[in-house]
């Protein structure tokens, strides 16, 4: 009887930031761990919201203690899809565009974007008065995603997304209210290292309603562009980009 097979243990990415070097396969598996993690991660930490408000009848008062300690742990492992899923979107919709031999650069950053290390400025902003309610602002901004890659006529392709935003605090104890806002915008290059520099192009962008600004320019042997996503955070906010909407502008800068 044939042994079976042991199957290898699953990789876990915590709320960190990875970089990873190698060919387009790697970089592939690599986003795929990063899914898989994620997954794992919220699955589990939604277990411990459940015992915390059903495991009462069943376990008795400490269930929520439980419930709390596991949510906690797993939700650490608990990783913002769409740091994965615009990388894995771009790769997707450039495949046959890319070259599979040539060494590529993937950096994501699963760290909140208002942790102490992106804050930009802090400031109380409450009003003058007595009965004033206090008001704290924080400003921040997060380049959570680098990648860059090579296409197969040997251009070099990039991009970077940060994320900027303000949270603002009202008031302290159990009246407090949070308002968090923050918009995207994604620096993208191509670099043509057969052709000759030239002075800046402005190009026209086209029309996309997934982004409020699109700015664009090309020396001939390279082309930037500038990529603002709408607002987030409101009740009213438009869909953010995502990868497919960020490979179509590498498709018109590969034309020019």
């Amino acid at each position: 009887m044939s042994r079976q097979r042991e199957l290898p243990e699953m990789k876990k990415y915590l709320k960190a930031e990875y970089i990873t070097n190698g060919k387009l396969p790697v970089i592939q598996e690599k986003l795929a761990e990063y899914a898989a993690s994620d997954k794992w991660g919220s699955n589990r930490s939604c277990y411990g919201c459940l015992l915390c408000v059903l495991g009462f009848f069943v376990v008795g008062p400490i269930a929520p203690i439980i419930g709390v300690l596991v949510y906690l742990y797993y939700n650490r492992y608990d990783t913002e899809d769409r740091r994965y899923q615009v990388p894995t979107q771009i790769l997707a919709a450039l495949n046959s565009r890319l070259d599979p031999n040539k060494d590529m650069l993937l950096r994501v950053d699963f760290r909140e974007s208002k942790a102490a290390p992106f804050i930009n400025a802090k400031r109380d902003v409450t009003a003058k008065g007595l009965l004033a309610t206090k008001v704290m602002v924080t400003e921040y901004a997060h380049t959570w995603l680098e990648l860059q890659m090579y296409t197969q006529r040997g251009q070099r392709l990039a991009v970077k997304v940060t994320r900027s935003g303000r949270e603002t605090v009202r008031g302290s104890g159990k009246s407090q209210q949070t308002e968090n806002s923050f918009a995207e915008t994604a620096a993208l290059s191509l670099e043509n290292f057969d052709k000759g520099s030239r002075e800046v192009v402005e190009l026209k962008m086209p029309v996309s309603a997934k982004f409020v600004n699109l700015l664009a320019g090309s020396t001939g042997a390279s082309v930037a562009i500038q990529a603002t996503g709408s607002m987030q955070g409101g009740a009213k906010a438009s869909p953010p980009f995502d990868g497919t909407d960020l490979a179509v502008l590498f498709e018109f800068a590969l034309k020019q």
